[in-house]
């Protein structure tokens, strides 16, 4: 029988932590239907219901003031955790995006992963 000592013990446990801290942490960037922050320079962001368009699954994030819609960004959320910018409306206009802006890069939005700009 092997005798451990409280050091071999840290040093088995050690990479549990890590391997969870570098999973991809999807509720990093907002996405959820009906969420809303506001800035202070008054702002409003509200997350919409995903929908199609152009066969890209895209979630609207309307920004506004009162009750008034200034832009509406298409938003691509990707499988690997990155995050796309694919089009803007504004006032009813739509600027589609080819290629695509990236706006968080694959595993950028990582648990235990400071951002760096």
């Amino acid at each position: 029988m092997i005798a451990l000592r409280p050091a071999h013990l840290l040093l088995l446990l050690l990479p549990l932590p890590l391997a969870g801290a570098l999973a991809v942490d999807t509720s990093y960037y907002p996405k959820r239907p009906g969420m809303r922050w506001t800035y202070s320079s008054g702002e409003t962001q509200v997350v919409g219901a995903p929908v199609v368009h152009r066969g890209v699954s895209v979630t609207p994030v309307s920004h506004q003031f009162g009750q008034t819609v200034f832009t509406q960004d298409l938003l691509e959320h990707r499988a690997d955790g990155s995050v796309w910018l694919r089009g803007v409306n504004t006032g009813g206009r739509l600027t589609w995006y080819t290629p695509p802006l990236n706006i968080y890069p694959r595993g950028r939005c990582a648990r235990g992963r400071p951002g760096q700009a």
